[in-house]
């Protein structure tokens, strides 16, 4: 289900439009309120601005928000507005919405949080935004996976004089994206989660994602905090290379602001991490409800993030206690179910994968059974694509998981390759991830964890689906 837009009612007029787009105003200047890319949710007296891409126009839409009340519009030809209708002719009309959201984000006091990286980057929002919002902050937030060049200018313009703090989540599939994003929302805050093989089919080599990544750190203000994983190197590299005064890191690693000390993962589905604060001796332990040293990274990133605003580091780690994971994002759906399924299927590349393995197959061990892995094709990884899954299913084998059940042509491909690496493990190949419930749950036993996780081009949900309905207890 697609993540519901958020609405907008920042007021602008059409004068102040054209001179933040450098369009040309058609018509009579006027104010607006609020800006609309979906005529679904247009209301009257707002703007609609239509976007056009590869396989849409929005200008198709104009003569449908005319008649739902539109005041005005940002069009990329004048011929599309309606006679004696007022608007701002733009060369880019996605370019203009991200040069209003930026103007919009300029004019409030509101302080913005970015965050990016190969993985992690949704739940340490969420964590980061709960947190904030502990410590008496009045916090919005990216919804979902509104974290492209129509997302985040969309999520900025919802913001008005009442939120204290933005915490704002940013991806990328091709190059730019990233600076384009920082330019927008002006972060006073940015943070790298860690760098992996993530989009390299439109990205480039690692080295080329590290570089996209990093240009958020590079497109800080100088008065903003950079903050990075300690233990990633191409995340502590973007950050030293940086020249933010304000540089802090978080991780295992010494030097790290907020350091993780340890983790043990509960069979009660739990995490307890131990942290240490730098420049404070106390040792501070939490009990997450999220699963794996990775989520326990990320609640490092969001004290890290709290520190730098000056927050309440006790109220925040209660908050971030009673924080759950996103739906998708190493999700139990029912914890009473035997055996125990993990959803995981949001999305997947090779070192999310591999933290969501090695976290399974710990919590399997301590319920005093063995991981059960369900697993999709990784998509869009180019020339690198057989060598990670192959590296995958190596892993899958040394974690010494009871099955393994595969979806797609890779994962199908780099099983074949796999020679005796996958002898103890019970292998089946299936063709659709509604196929894989099946075998999963014929080789898995009621203390076994089993793990479903692919890219979203392979639906790992209907697998999901299928799974909860015959796991239960």
């Amino acid at each position: 289900m697609a993540t519901e837009l958020p609405r907008s009612q920042a007021r602008f007029t059409l004068s102040e439009i054209a001179r933040e787009t450098g369009g040309k105003l058609v018509g009579a200047d006027r104010e607006v309120a609020g800006i609309e890319t979906d005529t679904r949710a247009l209301e009257l007296g707002a703007l609609f601005l239509a976007l056009r891409g590869e396989r849409f126009d929005g200008s198709r839409f104009v003569p449908e928000a005319a008649a739902k009340g539109a005041a005005a519009f940002v069009v990329g030809d004048a011929s599309a507005l309606p006679a004696g209708a007022s608007g701002v002719v733009v060369a880019d009309t996605l370019r203009a919405l991200g040069d209003v959201a930026a103007f919009h984000r300029r004019r409030l006091a509101t302080r913005v949080v970015a965050i990016t990286g190969s993985a992690g980057k949704t739940t340490t929002k969420e964590l980061v935004a709960d947190a904030l919002a502990a410590t008496g902050l009045v916090v919005h937030r990216t919804r979902g996976n509104l974290n492209n060049r129509i997302g985040v200018p969309l999520t900025l313009l919802a913001l008005d004089a009442r939120h204290d703090v933005a915490v704002i989540e940013m991806g990328t599939s091709e190059r730019g994206e990233i600076a384009r994003l920082t330019e927008v929302a002006a972060p006073d805050v940015g943070v790298l989660t860690l760098v992996a093989a993530a989009h390299t089919q439109g990205l480039g080599s690692i080295e080329e994602v590290a570089a996209e990544k990093g240009a958020m750190l590079r497109g800080l203000g100088p008065n903003a905090v950079g903050i990075a994983n300690a233990d990633d190197a191409f995340a502590r590299a973007a950050l030293m290379q940086s020249a933010l005064q304000d540089r802090r890191l978080f991780g295992r690693s010494s030097d790290a602001a907020v350091r993780l000390v340890s983790t043990e993962l509960e069979a009660e589905l739990s995490t307890l991490a131990v942290y240490e604060t730098k420049g404070k001796t106390r040792m501070r332990s939490l009990r997450l409800r999220l699963l794996g040293e990775a989520a326990a990274m990320n609640v490092a990133a969001a004290l890290t993030v709290v520190a730098s605003l000056g927050g309440d580091l006790d109220r925040a780690s209660a908050a971030l206690q009673a924080s759950e994971a996103v739906p998708g994002r190493m999700h139990i759906p029912d914890p009473t179910a035997a055996p125990l399924v993990i959803d995981d299927t949001y999305n997947s590349n090779p070192r999310s994968l591999e933290l969501s393995l090695r976290a399974a197959a710990r919590l399997a061990e301590a319920r005093g059974g063995r991981l059960v892995a369900v697993l999709g094709d990784m998509l869009e990884l180019g020339a690198r694509s057989q060598l990670e899954h192959t590296t995958v299913v190596s892993l899958v084998a040394s974690l010494e998981a009871r099955a393994l059940v595969v979806v797609g042509p890779l994962m199908h491909a780099a099983t074949e390759t796999a020679g005796g690496t996958l002898k103890r493990v019970a292998l089946t190949q299936v063709e659709t991830s509604r196929d894989a419930a099946a075998p999963a749950l014929a080789a898995a036993r009621p203390e076994d964890v089993v793990l479903v996780k692919g890219s979203r081009g392979l639906r790992m949900e209907l697998a999901l689906d299928e799974l909860t309905r015959g796991g239960r207890s």
